[in-house]
């Protein structure tokens, strides 16, 4: 097991590695036009919101008439809607324990899938993580920095998952784009982190920026079911979804259908009844109904902890 001071010390190297790359490439991107940054204001919440129908396909021509926005069972008034299509920031978490070495073929096509069916404006990042956390590649728009990223991951030691998510949502949440969704790719269950999910869902509750998703499948043996329940709990909490699979073979096109997802989101900002200064968390509900469309399925956050002023 880690000693917790070899983590802290890795944790702080990597922070400063993170915030110096992402300088760097800040001041090669071009300035950004005023659409990128038309959004809700800060009095606000902030919703991304994923509707399907009864099949699960993606319903993507709702308007704001057709949601309905609960805070604690209580209706609240929309007054931002997009459909939204912008790029975002995009983080890749990938399993690089000693037991993933046989699927390294299966993880590289699913980066590979991931990025292509996304958004060519996207800003990605590479992460790797085993014992601790390591950037591979900062956020760029080059994905061959990606690919080759890929192509020098080194396979070896546990599988420290609980960790690398509560550093890489914590640590880079000032990345180029205010969405920002996280795609975690393991092959088992967590060993060792100091940290629990419920740590890192208290931690993203006093903040909207982070979707996470996961892609779950048996690396060296299946994982446990509450090891399965805790992933899903924190990707309800986000407003993401996770995804377990029976092969590694199977990576890819749900790597894909992520993709899809993430790009056809709905962007919903209200202004709470109960003002954010007073504090408290607050649970919220989306509901979706559209003229010829029926059992539409609407995911998002679970909630969120409003800052006392």
């Amino acid at each position: 097991m880690q000693q917790p001071g070899r983590s802290f010390l890795h944790a702080i190297f990597w922070v400063i590695t993170c915030c110096s790359v992402h300088a760097q490439q800040s001041a090669q991107t071009p300035e950004r036009d005023g659409e990128w940054l038309k959004g809700p204001t800060v009095e606000e919440v902030n919703l991304k919101v994923t509707v399907t129908n009864r099949s699960g396909q993606l319903v993507k021509d709702l308007t704001a008439a057709d949601f309905t926005v609960y805070e604690d069972s209580k209706p609240q008034k929309i007054n931002y809607f997009s459909a939204e299509t912008t790029p975002i920031t995009l983080a890749i978490l990938v399993d690089t324990s000693a037991s993933m070495l046989p699927a390294q073929a299966a993880l590289h096509r699913a980066v590979t899938g991931l990025t292509q069916e996304s958004n060519s404006g996207n800003e990605v990042a590479l992460i790797s993580f085993s014992d601790e956390p390591t950037l591979e590649q900062g956020f760029t728009r080059n994905m061959d920095r990606i690919y080759r990223a890929l192509d020098h991951l080194v396979f070896r030691g546990d599988r420290t998952l609980y960790d690398a998510v509560f550093i890489t949502t914590d640590e880079l949440r000032q990345g180029p784009s205010p969405k920002k969704v996280l795609v975690v790719i393991t092959g088992g269950a967590d060993a060792n982190s100091h940290k629990s999910v419920s740590d890192i869902i208290r931690n993203l509750e006093h903040r909207d920026d982070w979707i996470v998703y996961v892609l779950g499948f048996p690396g060296n043996k299946p994982m446990e079911r509450d090891a399965q329940s805790d992933l899903q709990r924190l990707c309800n909490a986000t407003g993401g979804v996770a995804l377990f699979l029976d092969s590694a073979d199977k990576l890819e096109e749900s790597s894909r259908q992520i993709a899809r997802e993430i790009g056809h989101q709905y962007a919903i900002g209200y202004k709470p009844s109960n003002p954010l200064s007073t504090g408290g968390y607050r649970k919220v509900k989306v509901e979706a109904q559209a003229p010829r469309l029926q059992n539409l399925q609407v995911r998002t956050r679970s909630g969120y902890a409003a800052s006392e002023k």
